[in-house]
């Protein structure tokens, strides 16, 4: 179970250093609020992560991917222009690539 942990926190690390990059480098932005909030948001979808290793050993599992997924599309995006499309798509990809990661046991019901 902890294996498998790691490897999927690698996974999410990577892609929410990505979303940091793009996020930091658009003009205006607070370093320090940015980082705080990815960081909690990253929190929460690591959390998930261990609940589903959990389920998969018959525990409960009381909230759903799309719930994690649509938590942290709002928090990425809310950063970023509603004109900067490049940057929102690019976004987006990380985002369906967490829902990969989130979705990797579709046999499990939610």
């Amino acid at each position: 179970m902890e294996k498998e942990y790691q490897n999927l926190k690698e996974q999410v690390g990577f892609i929410f250093s990505n979303v940091k990059d793009i996020i930091l480098n658009l003009p205006g932005i607070d370093k320090n609020k940015i980082e705080m909030n990815l960081q909690i948001i990253q929190a929460v979808v690591m959390r998930f992560i261990r609940m589903i290793i959990y389920r998969k050993q018959n525990g409960i599992l009381c909230t759903s991917p799309n719930e994690i997924i649509k938590y942290a599309t709002t928090g990425f995006l809310k950063h970023i222009p509603q004109n900067d499309n490049e940057d929102r798509q690019k976004i987006k990809y990380y985002v369906s690539e967490l829902q990969r990661i989130l979705t990797m046991n579709k046999e499990l019901k939610y």
